[in-house]
C-alpha cells in the first residue's frame, strides 16, 4: 500500500490547486483522478471561460485578481503559453477565455514540477474508510487500468465536485432536490463557423436568427439559449446550449443510465442546431460538428457539511472575516430554467472562511470547488472556476500544514493558512 501525506481527490482546477499547493507546503501528495486528463469541467465539459478570478472592474483595463497565489499564478502561465486570452468585461463583471485542450496539457506540465505530487489519472475512487476523529490514517481502494489499488494517508481533500469522497467515507453530505438543481449545458466545438459572428454584437444576429428558427419550427424550441464564442482555430468555435429538464423525468445528475440518455438527448439537440446553422444562417454553410465533450456541464449536485456554511447574504453583502481564506466576487448566478440566468450582484467582495472547506464531520476532510459548504443560493457564485481555484489553494494548504504540525485539518488556523499562502506567493507562486 502507497502512503502518502495528502490525497486530493479531483483532478478539476479546485483539486489540482489543492495538490499543488500541498505539495508546494512539503507535502506527499497524491491526486486521484477518474478522467484522462487534469481540468475538470474546462477539459472534461468544453468550459472555455474564466468566471471569478477579478474583482469588479472599474474600467476596461483594470483586472485586479481577488486572490493572490496559485490563481493568478496558473492563468497567468496560461496566457504566455498561449492557452487563455487576455480578459474581458461583461457588463459588470470581468472574464478570461480559455482554450480547453491547451489547459489540459498546461495543468499536466505544471503538475511534473513539484516531484512530492504524484497524479494518478483514469483512476476511479472506489472505497475510502476515514475514522471521523482523525486519530487513523485514511486508507482510499481506487481502481486504475482494471487494477485494484489503495493508498493511506493522513489527511483527504475531496475535490469531485459531487462529494463522492465524502459520500464514501461516511461524511456529513447535503443533496439537493432535483428542483433545486440547476440546469446543465452542453458545450460542443464546430468547424465552419463564421468568425465575424463571433464577437460583439454580430453574436446577436445568431442568437436571433436561432430564435426564429425555434419559433417558426425548424429548430426545436429547447434549442433556443446558446453562447457562441471563438476558438483557437480562425474557423472554430464553442457552442453553449442551456438544457431544459425533462418535464417527465427527475433530474438525476449523480445517476450514470441518467446521464448516458440526457446526454445523448443533448446531443441530439446540440446535431439539431449545428444542421439550422449550415442550412439558415449565411456564413456557416461550412459547420460541422468538430467534437463533443466528454461530459456535459453539471453546475450543481452533492456538497458537503462543512463546519461554517455560505449563505446569500453572506455573498451579496460581501461579508468579511476574521478566518479567510479566500474571496469570493461573482454574483450570485442561478439556472432554473434552460433561457436564462438570474444575476444578483454583490456589494463588494465577500470572505470565505476555512470553516466552510472542513467537513462538518470528519475532522480529517476539507473540500473545494463545486462541493464546498454552502447554500443552494451561496453556490451560485461560489462554483465559478476562479473562487474554486481559491479554494482548493487554501484547503490545500490546510491539509499540509496538519501534517506538518501533527494536528488534524480542524485545528488548524486561517491565520497559519494565510501565512503559508504568502510565503509560496515569494517563493513558489511568482507570476510569470
Amino acid at each position: 500500500m502507497q502512503e502518502v501525506d495528502v490525497l486530493v481527490v479531483g483532478g478539476g482546477l479546485s483539486g489540482l490547486a489543492a495538490a499543488v499547493a500541498a505539495a508546494a507546503s512539503g507535502a506527499r501528495t497524491m491526486l486521484l483522478e477518474r478522467g484522462s486528463a487534469l481540468g475538470g469541467n474546462v477539459s472534461q465539459a468544453y468550459v472555455h471561460t474564466f468566471c471569478g478570478l477579478f474583482e469588479a472592474p472599474g474600467n476596461a483595463e483594470d483586472f485586479v485578481y481577488a486572490n493572490p497565489g496559485f490563481t493568478p499564478w496558473f492563468t497567468e502561465g496560461l496566457r504566455k503559453q498561449g492557452a487563455a486570452c487576455a480578459p474581458e468585461v461583461h457588463g459588470r463583471v470581468a472574464v478570461m477565455p480559455v482554450y480547453p485542450p491547451r489547459l489540459a496539457e498546461y495543468a499536466y506540465a505544471i503538475s511534473r514540477d513539484f516531484p512530492s505530487l504524484s497524479i494518478q489519472l483514469n483512476a476511479t475512487l472506489e472505497r475510502l474508510t476515514m475514522d471521523a476523529a482523525g486519530a487513523e490514517k485514511a486508507v482510499a481502494v481506487y481502481r486504475q487500468q482494471g487494477v485494484e489499488k489503495s493508498v493511506a494517508a493522513v489527511t483527504v481533500i475531496d475535490a469531485t465536485g459531487d462529494a463522492t469522497a465524502g459520500a464514501l467515507a461516511g461524511a456529513a453530505v447535503v443533496m439537493p432536490t432535483a428542483e433545486q438543481l440547476q440546469n446543465a449545458t452542453l458545450i460542443f466545438r464546430v468547424s465552419g463557423a463564421n468568425r465575424a459572428d463571433l464577437s460583439g454584437y454580430s453574436r446577436l444576429r445568431i442568437s436571433a436568427a436561432i430564435a426564429r428558427g425555434a419559433q417558426q419550427g425548424e429548430l426545436p424550441a429547447m434549442c433556443e439559449s446558446i453562447f457562441i464564442r471563438p476558438g483557437e482555430l480562425q474557423d472554430e468555435a464553442y457552442i453553449s446550449l442551456n438544457l431544459p429538464k425533462w418535464k417527465d423525468r427527475v433530474f438525476a445528475p449523480l445517476n450514470e443510465q441518467f446521464l448516458v440518455e440526457y446526454t445523448a438527448y443533448a446531443h441530439e439537440l446540440a446535431h439539431s442546431l449545428t444542421v439550422f446553422l449550415r442550412k439558415h444562417v449565411s456564413g456557416w454553410a461550412e459547420c460541422h460538428l468538430l467534437s463533443w465533450p466528454a461530459a456535459i456541464g453539471i453546475r450543481e449536485s452533492r456538497r458537503l457539511s462543512g463546519r461554517y456554511v455560505m449563505t446569500e447574504k453572506d455573498i451579496l453583502s460581501g461579508a468579511q472575516r476574521d478566518d479567510v481564506v479566500a474571496r469570493s466576487t461573482w454574483p450570485v448566478e442561478l439556472w432554473h430554467d434552460h433561457y436564462h440566468a438570474t444575476f444578483q450582484y454583490p456589494e463588494a467582495v465577500c470572505d470565505i472562511p476555512l470553516a466552510a472547506l472542513l467537513s462538518q464531520s470528519h475532522d480529517n476532510m476539507g473540500m473545494a470547488g463545486r462541493c464546498m459548504s454552502g447554500s443552494n443560493e451561496a453556490l451560485g457564485a461560489l462554483r465559478v472556476l476562479g473562487t474554486a481555484m481559491a479554494t482548493g489553494e487554501a484547503v490545500g494548504i490546510a491539509a499540509a500544514l496538519a501534517v506538518d504540525q501533527g494536528v488534524t485539518m480542524a485545528q488548524v488556523s486561517a491565520a497559519a493558512v494565510r501565512a503559508c499562502r504568502d510565503d509560496l506567493i515569494n517563493t513558489t507562486f511568482i507570476q510569470p
